[in-house]
């Protein structure tokens, strides 16, 4: 804050204070000081009638009417009410000058104080530098009026005034001084409250124990595996749970008594709460004392980890053993089926898609590495597998060619293209221009949305798929990349 003004250098904590004195401190003080003085001016204006003494009710009318009138504009706009109360102040001054020659003098100096003091409440409740003006205005105002009306000076009191203003200033900016201060540890309090969580990384329960109520209650808490949003699941949570035989609600008030009696700020340690015979938990405890007695639970999370892996194993081995189940018992049904029709074709199908998996399971598992190797051993693999489709292959030129690229994506993209090739055709593997390899078949293009591994395949392999019409026939046309994330090259052997 600034020095000399008092004044928070951040806006927004100047627009909180502001707030909040409007709204818990000025605005109430001035409604009732307001109509305090309403009453107190319809009182004036009732006598000023009966008495027909009529030269002062217009102004005792116009009071009146400003008095309603500011009522409803702090209410509008509450921002005005630091300038209201200023007004006032000044209007309270009038009237005591006004009714002055009204009182007798066995209630005058009564008179006085009641209305110095309403202007020291006013000067309390607005800013330090208003309050200043106030005071120093005010004083040298009564100052002059006594000194006009005296007969016979009085210095000593003149210069009591003056250092009685000086001695009210720095009582106004020390009070000031403490107001804003403590506003903003409650802003930090606050604060604390918010970055609590950012800074734990940990499972917490923050609480305190109110001394005008007797119990705890919760501040905040954070990634607990059990309910603990208000006081009462706070309750339940410190009598559930237990330590050395005795609730942790016990344990929390001994801990406070005796902390309190060694003048204990503070302490933290690591201990082992159970719940019933089997749940045993351990926390990280700690005890600030600040202005209320605060705890400060910390979970260990190690061993809620520890219990998640635990779950989550399990849950994968049963998963897995249910996974194998269902293939061993898919197996064992179509093996039972072709060996009762004699069915060879079953089998070749279920070799297939037994294949099929392992490539799968070897580029997920991302067992691949580029290299050198002949593509006819793998031709005549795939041609035994599905040759119940009696599908022939050409590679062109006709000597064995090699290739330099991932074995496993190769042999996936040639799996798909003996699945969807038509029956009794032929796959032609053209290797002879090395910077635009292709093959060519007679059948469905590949659908490389299937699944994720197929796509991997196409995407890293495949430059183009085409599919031509040529006379009742469906060519599909793949045209290979001659560098594609892993290069497809080929060497001939002669």
């Amino acid at each position: 804050m600034n020095k000399y003004s008092l004044i928070f250098l951040d806006k927004e904590s100047e627009r909180k204070y502001q707030e909040q004195k409007i709204n818990q401190l000025r605005k109430p003080v001035y409604i009732c000081s307001a109509i305090g003085l309403f009453f107190i001016s319809m009182i004036k204006m009732i006598t000023e009638i009966l008495d027909n003494q009529q030269n002062e009710l217009s102004i005792i009318i116009v009071t009146q009417i400003y008095l309603i009138v500011s009522i409803f504009i702090i209410k509008w706009k509450p921002q005005l009410v630091q300038s209201c109360l200023i007004i006032l102040n000044y209007l309270l001054l009038a009237y005591q000058y006004m009714l002055t020659n009204t009182i007798s003098q066995e209630a005058l100096q009564l008179f006085a104080n009641n209305f110095v003091a309403c202007n020291f409440v006013i000067i309390l409740t607005v800013d330090m530098c208003q309050g200043i003006i106030l005071v120093t205005t005010t004083m040298i105002i009564r100052m002059s009026l006594a000194i006009s009306e005296a007969t016979t000076p009085q210095y000593n009191v003149y210069f009591a005034t003056i250092l009685l203003i000086c001695f009210l200033s720095f009582f106004i900016h020390k009070l000031n001084y403490e107001s804003r201060s403590y506003f903003l540890l409650s802003l930090k309090d606050n604060l604390m409250e918010q970055i609590l969580p950012i800074i734990v990384n940990k499972s917490y329960i923050l609480f305190q124990f109110e001394n005008n109520q007797l119990r705890f209650s919760l501040i905040s808490s954070r990634q607990l595996e059990f309910n603990c949003d208000n006081s009462e699941n706070l309750k339940s949570f410190l009598r559930e749970w237990n330590y050395k035989q005795q609730s942790l609600e016990q344990f929390c008030f001994q801990d406070i008594k005796r902390k309190q009696s060694l003048e204990i700020k503070s302490y933290s340690k690591q201990i082992e709460i159970k719940k019933g015979s089997k749940q045993t938990q351990k926390i990280t405890i700690c005890f600030f004392s600040y202005q209320q007695p605060t705890f400060l639970i910390k979970f260990d999370n190690n061993s809620q980890i520890q219990d998640k892996l635990k779950n989550y194993l399990f849950k994968s081995i049963e998963k897995e053993r249910l996974v194998q189940f269902k293939i061993f018992k898919c197996i064992v049904n179509n093996l039972s089926v072709s060996l009762r029709s004699s069915n060879l074709q079953q089998l070749h199908l279920l070799r297939i898609y037994c294949f099929k998996q392992i490539l799968n399971y070897k580029i997920l598992n991302h067992q691949f590495k580029q290299q050198d190797f002949e593509i006819n051993p793998i031709l005549q693999k795939l041609k035994d597998f599905f040759k119940f489709k009696q599908v022939n292959y050409q590679i062109i030129p006709s000597s064995d060619g090699k290739v330099q690229m991932v074995k496993t994506y190769f042999l996936r993209l040639i799996y798909d293209i003996f699945n969807e090739c038509k029956e009794d055709s032929t796959i032609v593997i053209n290797l002879e221009h090395r910077l635009e390899p292709y093959i060519r078949y007679y059948g469905r293009e590949i659908n490389e949305y299937t699944d994720t591994v197929i796509q991997t395949v196409v995407k890293t392999l495949v430059k183009k798929q085409q599919m031509m019409k040529i006379g009742n026939q469906t060519t599909i046309l793949i045209l290979l990349n001659e560098e594609p994330n892993y290069p497809f090259q080929s060497s001939l052997q002669i």
